[in-house]
């Protein structure tokens, strides 16, 4: 274990940082996503650059704090994983350029794949489940400007629908797909669309809850504050429905809005030091917790907003690196993972924040 703590403002007395080199491999690992079961085991997959047995890797820690030994999962990369209410871990991931879904339930053993693609060169699957098991999965395909579909597997029959294209706008480019459900098993999805190779970029949202249909994707970041060089977002939603965004930007830096009964608030500059990467959960009391990363390089934060109330003063949980990748929240406890070179190899740190909320 590596402990290291930077608390910034109001850090609870019992709070704690721990950063653990979860891979420790000769070889490169990167791409880290983690999620956590419903009795606080943390899963953490990432892939690793080997040239003998490259592929998806995993380790879990246990709720006794032990941790795994690191197991081989299979051929492939970009691994994205949620852990659902009995505890089952679904894994989708890219192999040949075709997006690959597995599962495994307790005590079980891993499923054979499951096979999704819509033009031969997919990539980036990222995807949520529903209250009744349905999987809503996002992924994109590496032609032209990158184009994002969406598929649904139905909880009963175990099939995948037709891959749906959600862009429809021009665009130079398209990155950092993310998705989320409300408890009516609706779909909202959100993307950076850079129109040139100078800008502007726009955060882009779509949604099939108006039908069967997807909306036409709209900016949320257009008409309200001048254009700069949108990084990742992040989207959830509570269980009142109302949808939560999350950004970052290279003048404002963390940004936040929210769309409830159908309107979308004025935007709020949460942190205007933030840096390029931000991570949002929703708890069941549906408090919003969101990790991020600091400009330039001054290490990882953490906030919480409850209901009702303002963001809280940002904790520093890791300084000075790390771009997080991954986060979880369990019992008060709050969880990060990223990728960082250590003796000039990639590894894949975890991190702890312990009684933040």
């Amino acid at each position: 274990f590596i402990t290291i703590g930077c608390p910034d403002k109001e850090v609870p007395q019992e709070a704690g940082f721990e950063a653990v080199n979860v891979s420790n491999t000769p070889y490169r690992s990167e791409d880290p996503t983690m999620a956590v079961g419903p009795d606080g085991t943390v899963y953490v997959f990432w892939e690793e650059w080997n040239p003998d047995s490259g592929g998806v890797y995993y380790t879990y820690r246990s709720p006794d704090g032990k941790w795994s030994d690191v197991a081989f999962v299979c051929k492939g990369g970009s691994p994205y994983a949620k852990v659902d209410n009995s505890g089952t871990i679904h894994l989708a991931y890219k192999h040949d350029f075709v997006i690959h879904y597995i599962k495994k339930p307790p005590g079980g053993d891993w499923t054979q794949p499951e096979y999704i693609t819509a033009l031969g060169m997919s990539c980036d699957p990222k995807f949520e489940i529903d209250r009744w098991g349905n999987i809503h999965l996002i992924f994109s395909e590496l032609i032209g400007a990158i184009r994002i579909f969406y598929s649904k597997r139905s909880a009963n029959g175990g099939w995948w629908s037709q891959p749906v294209e959600l862009n429809k706008e021009a665009a130079f480019h398209r990155l950092h797909t993310r998705i989320t459900v409300n408890a009516q098993g609706d779909a909202f999805v959100t993307w950076t669309n850079v129109v040139t190779d100078t800008g502007p970029d726009y955060i882009l949202y779509t949604t099939n809850a108006i039908g069967d249909t997807w909306s036409y994707p709209v900016p949320l970041n257009s008409g309200i504050l001048p254009i700069a060089a949108v990084f990742r977002t992040d989207i959830a939603v509570d269980s009142w429905g109302t949808i939560h965004v999350i950004w970052c930007d290279d003048t404002h830096g963390l940004l936040y809005r929210y769309n409830k009964f159908g309107m979308w608030s004025a935007p709020v500059v949460v942190d205007s030091s933030a840096g390029v990467n931000s991570l949002l959960e929703i708890d069941q009391q549906n408090r919003l917790h969101v990790v991020y990363d600091g400009h330039p390089e001054s290490g990882i934060y953490y906030r919480i907003k409850k209901l009702y109330g303002n963001w809280s003063d940002r904790i520093c949980c890791l300084s000075p690196r790390g771009i997080p990748k991954g986060m979880g929240i369990y019992g008060g406890d709050v969880y990060t993972v990223f990728a960082d070179i250590v003796d000039g190899e990639w590894d894949i740190f975890f991190v702890e924040g312990r009684g933040l909320y």
